[in-house]
């Protein structure tokens, strides 16, 4: 899927409308836009923001994330917004993406490969 990063800002401008904080991030995506990604029961998916789910405040949460120092000590790592103290991050673990904790209850808060599978390179995209 191809995804652009949407900042907020506090302003509330154009596509920042309706997402959490300014100090962090969306991913809207470019191939559908007005769908973000957003986690439900610890899995992300692809959803439109069109005010009728969950009222928009959890959709808004859901879909927020905030930049932390790469956990592997490169790159960025990406906290959930509504689980920030919970040290809920995006992962890729066995071909899907989901938040995760390092060591909790579910199969892919595995501590395994962890650092590594939270930690994000962040470049330029392969097109406009």
């Amino acid at each position: 899927m191809d995804l652009r990063v949407i900042e907020c800002d506090p302003t509330g401008q154009g596509y920042n409308q309706g997402l959490s904080s300014w100090l962090c991030y969306s991913f809207e995506s470019r191939n559908y836009p007005g769908e973000f990604l957003r986690h439900s029961n610890y899995r992300r998916y692809r959803q439109p923001m069109d005010g009728t789910m969950d009222g928009t405040n959890l959709f808004r949460a859901d879909a927020t994330f905030c930049p932390q120092k790469g956990e592997n000590g490169s790159g960025l790592s990406f906290r959930s917004f509504n689980y920030f103290f919970g040290g809920y991050e995006i992962r890729h673990y066995q071909y899907n993406v989901y938040i995760a904790s390092d060591g909790g209850p579910n199969p892919w808060d595995t501590t395994a490969w962890w650092k590594e599978d939270v930690t994000w390179e962040v470049t330029q995209p392969w097109a406009p």
